[in-house]
């Protein structure tokens, strides 16, 4: 998927809609990292030279949402 975003901005908001989806789809491949961020601070790292649209920002941004009810 990141592929066929690109870091074109004008898809950044369909590319979080679908990565929000994919995670939705896969909730015990965010239970570790969850239980990291439960403890403290946590780092995502990213090697997009965009700052403000890049997967980590994504992210985040799902991350700071309550968690699915499935």
């Amino acid at each position: 998927m990141r592929k066929w975003y690109g870091h074109d901005v004008g898809k950044w908001a369909e590319f979080k809609q679908r990565y929000f989806a994919e995670l939705d789809a896969a909730p015990d491949a965010l239970k570790e990292l969850r239980a990291h961020l439960r403890q403290g601070k946590v780092t995502l790292l990213y090697a997009a030279s965009e700052t403000e649209h890049n997967n980590a920002v994504a992210l985040k941004a799902y991350l700071g949402r309550p968690p699915p009810t499935l």
